[in-house]
């Protein structure tokens, strides 16, 4: 099949929300073909997606909005009023209170779409990706394997999306303080906190659980303490803490958005070395398989 050369052969949008899902609807008839890209799992059915914060409001669709989606989609309004929406009279159905006093009712003919904004945004992407040159890429599938994608596509949610914070990365070096207090350790996210998508945290904080058991058998006599025994326990974990750290904060610095550090030769080194075991991940099991103890 030959391409038109009368027409442009590939449109790009980002963002598959009601303007780019109008634009990709407007352009399927100027360009070959039409990609919407869109970074959220969009809802097989009207529904909030994290793309539209204020998507579980109330929307109103102006006349002016509501002519301009109907001359695009032809029957778009009442197709949006089957579903639910209110098609109010903005003369005679709704009534308004100025600092005169209320407004005169009347048949305008004006006509305002009300509903909500997932309801308005499903019925015009649909509509869009009716057009046989017009194609929606849910981010996910972007990426270098698909499997994740098609995953959420199918995939029915058992809880609500709940986000958490917090996931810097900070380590307080107790082991630098020259008058740290006898008596006294600080460990787990006192010391140490990473960012929880490595999965560190826990069996880091077990380690330093251990070590510190180590140290008191090693420098407990009796009922009293070595002298500056509390020092060398922190200088202790501080070793616990740093193969962790240095890997968490490295693959960070991979990521030009990551603030408060600047990528070294070190890490550059680690970087390399990271990408070579991966790579070997993939052909020899041996690289996956548990590491060899002493």
């Amino acid at each position: 099949m030959q391409r038109d050369r009368r027409r442009p052969a590939h449109a790009i949008i980002i963002g598959g929300s009601v303007v780019g899902s109008a634009a990709a609807a407007l352009l399927a008839r100027r360009f070959e073909r039409v990609t919407i890209l869109e970074r959220d799992t969009l809802p097989s059915r009207p529904g909030p997606r994290p793309g539209v914060p204020q998507s579980r409001h109330v929307h109103v669709l102006l006349a002016r909005g509501a002519a301009e989606l109907e001359r695009i989609f032809s029957g778009f309004v009442a197709e949006l009023a089957a579903s639910g929406a209110e098609v109010l009279d903005i003369g005679r159905d709704i009534a308004w209170h100025t600092r005169a006093g209320w407004g005169v009712q009347f048949e305008s003919r004006v006509m305002l779409c009300c509903a909500t904004r997932d309801l308005i945004e499903w019925h015009v992407r649909r509509r869009a990706l009716q057009q046989p040159n017009v194609t929606l890429i849910a981010f996910m599938a972007s990426l270098q394997s698909s499997i994740i994608a098609d995953i959420l596509e199918h995939a029915m949610p058992v809880t609500a999306i709940s986000a958490h914070r917090r996931t810097e990365n900070r380590w307080r070096h107790f082991d630098e303080v020259a008058d740290w207090p006898e008596g006294l350790v600080a460990m787990g996210d006192s010391l140490c906190c990473f960012d929880p998508v490595y999965g560190q945290g826990m069996t880091t904080g077990i380690l330093s659980a251990l070590s510190l058991a180590d140290c008191f058998d090693a420098w407990w006599t009796g009922s009293v303490p070595r002298a500056g025994f509390s020092s060398r326990v922190q200088r202790t974990l501080a070793n616990i803490v740093r193969p962790a750290w240095n890997l968490a904060t490295s693959e960070d610095l991979r990521l030009p958005s990551t603030t408060g550090g600047q990528l070294r030769f070190r890490d550059r080194m680690l970087h390399r070395y990271v990408d070579s075991v991966s790579a070997a991940a993939t052909v020899d099991p041996k690289v996956r398989g548990p590491s060899c103890r002493p």
